[in-house]
């Protein structure tokens, strides 16, 4: 098969890749339906549907139907379909802080509810976060984490990792991105690790930017995570509030036990300038039934020809 992502599949014809995802395309079959492809490196890659984790949850995760492998590549036909990745919406202009508070809520729900069943992502990352044409979110499929690790490393720099954050290092050029400190330094993947992933992926799409910056050491990223994030959110992007921006540091602690998922993210963007003004005239003018107006005027108008009758 082609290094390509548009792969030439078994009754399957690539039409486009999806926006946002270096690694997945939308295909066409034999019968004229669609279906999402995604291709990851073979290695660390389950070779049948059932071994994805939560693959039947499909409220929260998009279903593997089937895998195919070939070279160095597995490629995973899903069931369901989605708009975009996430990363296609980060540097989007048109996209509005509302809408990214929304989808961070969305993303919120969804690891809560991923939790609640038992189960941990543990490989939450940007291009993993599918968006959906009503506003939903999927997750692209989860392969299991790692056993937890009872030993934590006696250096940074002997931070032991394999499987799906092996991968994610390779996929972003050596950055320990989207990365809790339990995990590369102890290989060890709990659901605060997604807690922190969140976290991460909500300062990047309220600022474009990653937290701690582009970080390939251990030692220089844990020493970044113990500082907290670069620069306060609200002072990269006014619109967001100093409340959202305390939530999301909450999800970025080095310490596991002080990430809270925000279950509420009211009040996390100001008004846009001039916004205030309108909603006031709305409501002064919802308040005010629009007859009233023109009654008026005409009654003025009426005494005034009146008078002026009498006048004469």
């Amino acid at each position: 098969m082609s290094d390509s992502p548009f792969a030439v599949l078994p009754g399957l014809t690539v039409l486009a890749r999806l926006p946002g995802a270096e690694c997945l395309a939308r295909y066409q079959s034999a019968e004229g339906g669609s279906c999402l492809v995604e291709r990851r490196p073979r290695e660390g890659t389950p070779r049948k549907a059932d071994e994805f984790l939560a693959n039947n949850m499909t409220e929260i995760v998009l279903r593997v139907r089937e895998v195919h492998v070939d070279g160095d590549h597995a490629y995973l036909v899903y069931e369901g379909d989605a708009a975009c990745a996430l990363p296609a919406r980060v540097h989007d202009r048109r996209w509005s802080e509302e809408q990214r508070v929304e989808t961070l809520a969305c993303l919120a729900k969804a690891l809560r509810d991923l939790h609640a069943r038992g189960h941990v992502h543990g490989d939450l990352t940007p291009d993993a976060v599918l968006l959906r044409e009503d506003g939903s979110v999927r997750f692209a499929a989860i392969v299991p984490p790692p056993a937890p690790s009872s030993s934590m490393s006696s250096k940074p720099g002997e931070a032991r990792t394999f499987g799906p954050t092996l991968n994610r290092i390779r996929a972003t050029g050596g950055a320990l991105a989207y990365l809790a400190p339990e995990q590369f330094m102890a290989n060890t993947t709990l659901a605060e690790s997604d807690v922190f992933a969140w976290g991460c992926i909500a300062y990047e799409l309220a600022t474009g930017r990653s937290p701690f910056g582009f970080v390939t050491d251990p030692a220089k990223l844990l020493e970044a995570i113990t500082k907290g994030p670069q620069r306060p959110i609200h002072e990269v992007s006014p619109r967001f509030t100093e409340s959202f921006d305390a939530r999301v540091r909450a999800t970025l602690s080095i310490e596991r036990s002080k990430r809270v998922l925000p279950s509420d993210l009211t009040g996390s963007v100001v008004e846009a300038p001039g916004a205030t003004v309108t909603r006031e005239s709305r409501a002064a003018a919802s308040a005010t039934p629009r007859w009233v107006v023109p009654a008026v005027i005409v009654a003025v108008s009426c005494a005034a020809l009146a008078y002026f009758a009498m006048a004469r």
